[in-house]
Protein backbone atom coordinates (compact mmCIF):
# COMPACT_ATOMS: atom_id res chain seq x y z
CA UNK A 1 0.00 0.00 0.00
CA UNK A 2 3.09 2.31 0.91
CA UNK A 3 4.35 1.50 -2.59
CA UNK A 4 1.38 2.20 -4.46
CA UNK A 5 0.36 5.47 -2.67
CA UNK A 6 4.05 6.83 -3.77
CA UNK A 7 3.62 5.80 -6.89
CA UNK A 8 0.06 7.29 -7.34
CA UNK A 9 1.20 10.90 -5.89
CA UNK A 10 4.69 10.56 -8.62
CA UNK A 11 2.15 10.02 -11.47
CA UNK A 12 -0.52 12.58 -10.18
CA UNK A 13 2.27 15.30 -9.95
CA UNK A 14 3.48 14.15 -13.78
CA UNK A 15 -0.33 14.66 -14.81
CA UNK A 16 -1.12 17.92 -12.89
CA UNK A 17 2.08 19.16 -14.66
CA UNK A 18 1.59 18.18 -17.95
CA UNK A 19 -2.18 19.14 -18.13
CA UNK A 20 -2.30 21.69 -15.94
CA UNK A 21 -5.42 20.19 -13.65
CA UNK A 22 -5.74 20.70 -10.20
CA UNK A 23 -7.05 19.11 -7.06
CA UNK A 24 -8.96 22.36 -6.77
CA UNK A 25 -10.16 21.68 -10.21
CA UNK A 26 -11.78 18.44 -9.74
CA UNK A 27 -13.88 19.65 -6.66
CA UNK A 28 -16.00 21.95 -9.14
CA UNK A 29 -19.30 20.44 -9.64
CA UNK A 30 -18.37 17.28 -7.38
CA UNK A 31 -22.05 15.87 -6.40
CA UNK A 32 -21.10 13.31 -4.31
CA UNK A 33 -17.51 11.82 -3.05
CA UNK A 34 -17.47 8.39 -1.32
CA UNK A 35 -13.57 7.97 -0.75
CA UNK A 36 -15.14 4.37 0.98
CA UNK A 37 -12.04 4.54 3.32
CA UNK A 38 -13.88 4.16 6.66
CA UNK A 39 -12.47 0.95 7.12
CA UNK A 40 -15.35 0.02 9.95
CA UNK A 41 -18.85 0.40 10.67
CA UNK A 42 -21.45 -0.22 8.37
CA UNK A 43 -21.78 3.69 7.14
CA UNK A 44 -20.09 4.88 3.52
CA UNK A 45 -19.79 8.75 3.92
CA UNK A 46 -20.32 11.20 1.17
CA UNK A 47 -17.21 13.64 1.63
CA UNK A 48 -18.62 15.78 -1.05
CA UNK A 49 -22.36 16.48 -0.31
CA UNK A 50 -25.37 15.10 1.98
CA UNK A 51 -25.41 11.34 0.67
CA UNK A 52 -24.13 8.90 3.34
CA UNK A 53 -24.69 5.42 2.54
CA UNK A 54 -25.39 2.49 4.87
CA UNK A 55 -24.21 -1.06 3.94
CA UNK A 56 -26.12 -4.28 3.88
CA UNK A 57 -25.84 -7.32 3.50
CA UNK A 58 -22.65 -8.95 2.42
CA UNK A 59 -20.22 -5.72 2.10
CA UNK A 60 -17.27 -5.80 4.28
CA UNK A 61 -14.27 -3.52 4.31
CA UNK A 62 -11.24 -4.40 2.75
CA UNK A 63 -8.27 -3.07 0.97
CA UNK A 64 -9.24 -0.89 -1.96
CA UNK A 65 -7.14 0.39 -4.92
CA UNK A 66 -6.20 4.01 -2.99
CA UNK A 67 -6.39 3.14 0.60
CA UNK A 68 -9.95 0.84 1.89
CA UNK A 69 -12.42 -0.35 -0.15
CA UNK A 70 -15.78 -2.73 -0.10
CA UNK A 71 -15.76 -5.61 -1.32
CA UNK A 72 -18.85 -7.76 -1.93
CA UNK A 73 -17.26 -11.10 -3.16
CA UNK A 74 -17.54 -13.47 0.37
CA UNK A 75 -20.62 -14.92 -0.55
CA UNK A 76 -19.76 -16.12 -3.87
CA UNK A 77 -16.53 -17.41 -2.38
CA UNK A 78 -18.56 -19.24 -0.31
CA UNK A 79 -21.35 -20.79 -2.72
CA UNK A 80 -23.77 -18.78 -0.97
CA UNK A 81 -24.67 -15.75 -3.53
CA UNK A 82 -24.34 -12.02 -2.91
CA UNK A 83 -26.79 -9.79 -1.35
CA UNK A 84 -24.41 -6.74 -0.43
CA UNK A 85 -24.69 -3.36 -1.59
CA UNK A 86 -24.63 0.36 -0.45
CA UNK A 87 -27.93 2.25 -0.50
CA UNK A 88 -27.15 6.16 -0.23
CA UNK A 89 -30.60 8.59 0.11
CA UNK A 90 -29.51 11.30 -2.25
CA UNK A 91 -30.08 15.36 -1.29
CA UNK A 92 -30.54 18.70 -2.46
CA UNK A 93 -27.28 18.62 -4.51
CA UNK A 94 -28.53 16.19 -6.67
CA UNK A 95 -30.97 18.66 -7.75
CA UNK A 96 -28.01 20.31 -9.93
CA UNK A 97 -27.60 17.62 -12.40
CA UNK A 98 -29.96 18.68 -15.43
CA UNK A 99 -27.98 18.20 -18.77
CA UNK A 100 -24.37 17.07 -17.75
CA UNK A 101 -22.83 14.44 -15.45
CA UNK A 102 -20.09 12.63 -14.97
CA UNK A 103 -19.96 9.20 -13.10
CA UNK A 104 -16.12 7.53 -12.17
CA UNK A 105 -14.85 4.55 -9.80
CA UNK A 106 -12.28 2.28 -9.12
CA UNK A 107 -13.37 -1.12 -9.97
CA UNK A 108 -11.93 -4.86 -9.32
CA UNK A 109 -14.34 -7.26 -10.68
CA UNK A 110 -14.63 -10.94 -9.85
CA UNK A 111 -15.57 -12.64 -13.28
CA UNK A 112 -14.97 -16.03 -12.12
CA UNK A 113 -18.16 -15.63 -9.42
CA UNK A 114 -20.97 -17.82 -10.94
CA UNK A 115 -24.22 -16.38 -10.48
CA UNK A 116 -23.84 -12.76 -10.98
CA UNK A 117 -26.55 -10.78 -12.73
CA UNK A 118 -26.39 -10.38 -16.59
CA UNK A 119 -25.27 -6.97 -15.72
CA UNK A 120 -23.29 -6.21 -12.92
CA UNK A 121 -24.05 -2.51 -11.63
CA UNK A 122 -20.89 -0.09 -10.24
CA UNK A 123 -23.68 2.20 -9.25
CA UNK A 124 -26.89 3.68 -10.20
CA UNK A 125 -29.81 6.16 -9.30
CA UNK A 126 -32.99 4.54 -9.15
CA UNK A 127 -35.87 6.76 -10.77
CA UNK A 128 -39.31 6.66 -13.16
CA UNK A 129 -37.70 3.89 -15.18
CA UNK A 130 -35.54 1.66 -13.30
CA UNK A 131 -32.40 4.17 -13.47
CA UNK A 132 -32.07 8.17 -13.74
CA UNK A 133 -28.20 7.29 -14.61
CA UNK A 134 -26.06 4.07 -13.83
CA UNK A 135 -22.51 2.87 -15.04
CA UNK A 136 -22.05 -1.16 -15.00
CA UNK A 137 -20.37 -3.86 -17.31
CA UNK A 138 -21.37 -7.04 -18.69
CA UNK A 139 -19.07 -9.91 -18.05
CA UNK A 140 -20.15 -12.02 -21.01
CA UNK A 141 -20.41 -9.60 -24.00
CA UNK A 142 -17.51 -7.54 -22.42
CA UNK A 143 -18.56 -4.29 -22.30
CA UNK A 144 -19.48 -1.44 -19.82
CA UNK A 145 -22.49 1.01 -20.13
CA UNK A 146 -22.91 4.27 -19.17
CA UNK A 147 -26.71 5.13 -18.91
CA UNK A 148 -29.31 8.08 -18.56
CA UNK A 149 -32.76 8.56 -18.96
CA UNK A 150 -33.01 11.69 -20.91
CA UNK A 151 -36.21 13.84 -22.14
CA UNK A 152 -36.04 15.45 -25.56
CA UNK A 153 -37.67 18.53 -26.76
CA UNK A 154 -40.42 16.85 -27.64
CA UNK A 155 -40.76 15.44 -23.98
CA UNK A 156 -39.90 11.81 -25.20
CA UNK A 157 -37.75 9.47 -23.09
CA UNK A 158 -34.83 8.04 -24.08
CA UNK A 159 -33.19 5.40 -21.64
CA UNK A 160 -29.79 6.99 -23.23
CA UNK A 161 -27.86 3.33 -22.84
CA UNK A 162 -24.28 3.17 -24.39
CA UNK A 163 -22.09 0.62 -24.25
CA UNK A 164 -18.52 0.58 -25.39
CA UNK A 165 -15.54 -2.46 -25.38
CA UNK A 166 -14.40 -3.25 -21.90
CA UNK A 167 -10.94 -3.70 -22.99
CA UNK A 168 -9.05 -5.47 -20.40
CA UNK A 169 -11.55 -4.57 -17.83
CA UNK A 170 -11.43 -8.41 -17.10
CA UNK A 171 -8.22 -9.21 -16.61
CA UNK A 172 -7.97 -9.77 -12.62
CA UNK A 173 -6.49 -6.08 -11.49
CA UNK A 174 -8.11 -2.99 -10.78
CA UNK A 175 -9.57 -0.48 -12.99
CA UNK A 176 -11.15 3.26 -13.60
CA UNK A 177 -14.00 3.27 -14.97
CA UNK A 178 -15.56 6.90 -16.10
CA UNK A 179 -18.42 8.11 -17.99
CA UNK A 180 -19.50 11.66 -18.64
CA UNK A 181 -21.51 14.02 -21.23
CA UNK A 182 -22.29 17.23 -21.49
CA UNK A 183 -26.12 17.26 -23.35
CA UNK A 184 -24.69 16.23 -26.68
CA UNK A 185 -22.07 13.61 -26.23
CA UNK A 186 -21.49 10.85 -24.12
CA UNK A 187 -18.19 9.38 -23.90
CA UNK A 188 -16.75 6.17 -21.82
CA UNK A 189 -13.58 6.16 -20.01
CA UNK A 190 -11.45 3.03 -18.86
CA UNK A 191 -8.17 3.85 -16.88
CA UNK A 192 -8.10 6.97 -18.14
CA UNK A 193 -8.81 6.69 -21.85
CA UNK A 194 -11.45 6.96 -23.92
CA UNK A 195 -12.80 3.52 -25.40
CA UNK A 196 -16.08 4.58 -26.88
CA UNK A 197 -18.66 7.83 -27.86
CA UNK A 198 -21.98 8.48 -28.77
CA UNK A 199 -24.13 11.87 -29.79
CA UNK A 200 -27.51 12.05 -27.59
CA UNK A 201 -29.12 15.03 -27.21
CA UNK A 202 -31.47 15.25 -23.86
CA UNK A 203 -32.13 16.65 -20.00
CA UNK A 204 -32.09 14.48 -17.68
CA UNK A 205 -34.75 12.54 -15.93
CA UNK A 206 -36.34 14.56 -12.59
CA UNK A 207 -36.31 11.64 -9.90
CA UNK A 208 -35.75 10.61 -6.43
CA UNK A 209 -34.45 7.72 -5.93
CA UNK A 210 -31.69 6.73 -3.91
CA UNK A 211 -27.93 6.06 -5.04
CA UNK A 212 -27.04 2.37 -4.85
CA UNK A 213 -23.87 0.44 -5.45
CA UNK A 214 -23.28 -3.18 -7.04
CA UNK A 215 -26.78 -4.03 -6.82
CA UNK A 216 -29.21 -3.79 -10.13
CA UNK A 217 -32.59 -2.67 -8.74
CA UNK A 218 -33.79 -0.52 -5.37
CA UNK A 219 -35.63 -3.80 -4.54
CA UNK A 220 -35.85 -5.30 -1.46
CA UNK A 221 -33.90 -8.18 -2.34
CA UNK A 222 -31.76 -6.63 -5.18
CA UNK A 223 -29.02 -8.97 -7.42
CA UNK A 224 -25.63 -7.93 -6.99
CA UNK A 225 -22.30 -8.28 -8.12
CA UNK A 226 -18.92 -9.66 -6.74
CA UNK A 227 -16.72 -6.44 -7.61
CA UNK A 228 -14.72 -5.21 -5.04
CA UNK A 229 -14.87 -0.99 -5.29
CA UNK A 230 -13.55 2.15 -4.25
CA UNK A 231 -13.67 6.00 -4.66
CA UNK A 232 -17.13 6.85 -6.40
CA UNK A 233 -17.77 10.40 -7.43
CA UNK A 234 -20.89 11.81 -8.62
CA UNK A 235 -20.33 15.26 -10.49
CA UNK A 236 -22.90 17.83 -11.93
CA UNK A 237 -20.48 18.34 -15.79
CA UNK A 238 -18.70 16.62 -17.59
CA UNK A 239 -14.67 16.15 -16.81
CA UNK A 240 -12.50 17.32 -19.70
CA UNK A 241 -10.67 14.38 -20.70
CA UNK A 242 -7.54 15.66 -19.06
CA UNK A 243 -9.12 15.75 -16.03
CA UNK A 244 -10.87 12.37 -16.28
CA UNK A 245 -6.60 11.19 -17.08
CA UNK A 246 -6.11 12.93 -13.61
CA UNK A 247 -8.62 12.06 -11.46
CA UNK A 248 -7.91 8.24 -12.65
CA UNK A 249 -4.18 8.91 -10.75
CA UNK A 250 -6.34 9.99 -7.57
CA UNK A 251 -6.65 13.37 -7.59
CA UNK A 252 -8.47 14.83 -4.77
CA UNK A 253 -8.56 11.82 -2.66
CA UNK A 254 -7.03 12.68 -0.06
CA UNK A 255 -8.36 16.09 0.82
CA UNK A 256 -9.72 16.84 3.92
CA UNK A 257 -13.44 16.96 4.37
CA UNK A 258 -15.40 18.98 6.81
CA UNK A 259 -17.88 16.56 7.44
CA UNK A 260 -17.28 14.38 10.66
CA UNK A 261 -16.61 10.80 10.05
CA UNK A 262 -15.15 10.94 6.73
CA UNK A 263 -12.08 9.38 7.43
Amino acid sequence: MYRRTIYLLASLLTLCLCTGVTVADLQEGLVSHWKLDEGAGNIAYDSAGTSDGQMYGIANWMEGYLNEGVGFREGYQAGTGSVGYIACSTGPEYERITNAITLSCWVLPYPEANGQANWVFMFFRSGARNESFHLAYRISSNDIRFRTTLVDENGQFDTGHYGAPAGSLFDGGWHHVAGTYDGLTKIVYLDGEEIGRTEIVGTFEKGAGRVLMNCTRDVETPNCGAEVLDDIRIYDRALSPEEVATGCCGAGIHGQSDRSGSH
